[in-house]
Parts: structure tokens; C-alpha cells; sequence
């Protein structure tokens, strides 16, 4: 099964550096938020360190991008770390560093601007979801048309874990199913293209 870590600790930093490199800037920036949470709302420091939110003077692009850093709280903070730590590896293993980083970061960007185009001013959205969501995205891609590059087991984990994922992004408050559906479809074209353009 693909999603299964054998490697040592030093293995996995040497292996990963991409996922390493964007865990350990999540967890800085976690720290970071959690430090200025002591002095400052935690709602507030989202907004100063650049959650996907409209300010008095408008919208702010860079926010499209530093809101992938950003977390509402230990637990949401960790499923993200979690769930890259899982689903990063093989992607990276098999695309390489520059495409598995364009991938991640192109799916949340995307995800956030389909975040704003739904919900206008309105937005107030912080979290790598939508990265992560375009890295099934590509799992996607494979189960449906690579199916022979992915063992039965990772196959089925797969479509558990983007059912039951996509289910909960309905029903759970707070959620912004936006951006998961947003990452989700970035993931899934950008894999494709990548793909096609290697076999040609």
C-alpha cells in the first residue's frame, strides 16, 4: 500500500524534502499564531498573518496564498499535517519536487479563488485543505484512468477517504466545502495535464 511509511525519521526528511519543507512552515506558522494568540484574538492574528478575508479597503491577492498557512486551532492544524504526511510522499516520490510543489500550491490557490467567487466579502477561510484536497485530486485521476499505477488497497482508501471527506465537508458548520471542491477539481485537471504532457 502506498499510503504506508517504512522509512526512518532521517529517511523520510531525506525522501520528502517538499512535504518536510511545507510541514515544518505549518507548524512555524502554528507557532506562531499560538504565541500572538497570547496577546491578540486568535481571529485577529489569523487576519494579520493573512487569512482569506476582506479587509475595509477591499480584498488583498496575497492572502490567496499565505491563507494555506494558516490554521483555526490545534486540531485542525493537525488532521491537515496528518493527512499531507499520508498522501504527500507518493506524489512526490512520482512527480518530483517542482511538479508535486506546483500541484499543492495551485490546488489551494485555486480552491481560495473559488472560495471567493462563492462567497464574495463574505469569506473568512484559513487552512491547507484545499492543497491537500488537490493532492486527492490527482489520487483521483489515477484511481479512475491509472488504476494499474496503485495497488486495490490504496485504491479503495482512496474513495473512503474522499467520500467520507466530502460528506463531512456538507454536514459539518464551518467547513469551506469551496475550497475542498475547488482543490479537489485543480488537482485533479492539473494531474492530468502533467501526465499527458510526460507520456508524449
Amino acid at each position: 500500500m502506498i499510503f504506508l511509511r517504512y522509512e526512518s525519521f532521517r529517511q523520510y526528511l531525506k525522501f520528502y524534502p517538499i512535504t518536510v519543507t511545507i510541514l515544518g512552515l505549518n507548524f512555524i506558522v502554528y507557532l506562531i499564531t499560538v504565541f500572538l494568540s497570547l496577546y491578540y484574538s486568535y481571529g485577529l492574528v489569523l487576519y494579520l498573518l493573512g487569512s482569506l478575508s476582506y479587509s475595509a479597503e477591499g480584498f488583498e491577492i496575497w492572502r490567496i496564498f499565505t491563507s494555506m498557512f494558516l490554521h483555526g486551532g490545534f486540531d485542525h492544524f493537525l488532521f491537515n499535517a496528518f493527512s499531507l504526511f499520508l498522501f504527500g510522499p507518493p506524489l512526490e516520490r512520482m512527480l518530483g519536487k517542482v511538479k508535486y510543489i506546483i500541484i499543492y500550491l495551485a490546488s489551494g490557490v485555486f480552491g481560495n479563488i473559488i472560495s471567493i467567487a462563492v462567497y464574495g466579502s463574505k469569506v473568512n477561510s484559513v487552512g491547507a485543505s484545499g492543497a491537500i484536497y488537490g493532492l486527492l485530486g490527482a489520487y483521483l485521476f489515477m484511481v479512475l484512468y491509472l488504476g494499474h499505477r496503485i495497488d486495490p488497497q490504496s485504491r479503495t482508501t482512496i474513495i473512503v477517504i474522499l467520500t467520507i471527506g466530502i460528506i463531512y465537508s456538507f454536514i459539518s458548520p464551518g467547513i469551506n466545502i469551496s475550497a475542498h471542491l475547488g482543490g479537489l477539481f485543480a488537482g485533479f485537471i492539473i494531474f492530468s495535464l502533467m501526465i499527458r504532457r510526460k507520456s508524449q
